[in-house]
C-alpha cells in the first residue's frame, strides 16, 4: 500500500526512526539508574551501533548520554561468583 505512495512511506520511516530515538533514550535512561547483569551489558555493547545512530538526534544531551553509556561498558565490572553456583546476589 505505502509502495504507490512514496511520500507516506518517507513519512512513515521518520516516524519509526523518531519512535526508535525515543525508545533507546529510555532505554538507556533506564540502563544508567541501575546495577546491570552480565547480559544487559552485553546487550548494550550489541546495541551500540544504533545507541550512536540515534542519541545525537537529542542534541548536546543525546551526546552526554552517549558518552556515560560508552563509560558504563568500560568501567563496570562482573560480579563476583565465590560460589560458583552460578547466581549472582
Amino acid at each position: 500500500a505505502l509502495s504507490g505512495r512514496p511520500e507516506l512511506l518517507e513519512k512513515w520511516s521518520v516516524i519509526n526512526k523518531t519512535y526508535r530515538a525515543y525508545y533507546l533514550w529510555k532505554v538507556a535512561s533506564d540502563m544508567l539508574n541501575q546495577p546491570l547483569s552480565e547480559r544487559a551489558r552485553a546487550q548494550l555493547q550489541v546495541d551500540m551501533p544504533e545507541y550512536e545512530t540515534y542519541l545525537p538526534m537529542f542534541g548536546e544531551a543525546g551526546t552526554e548520554l552517549l558518552e556515560k553509556l560508552r563509560s558504563f561498558i568500560t568501567t563496570m565490572k562482573p560480579v563476583e561468583d565465590t560460589e560458583n553456583d552460578g547466581l549472582n546476589f
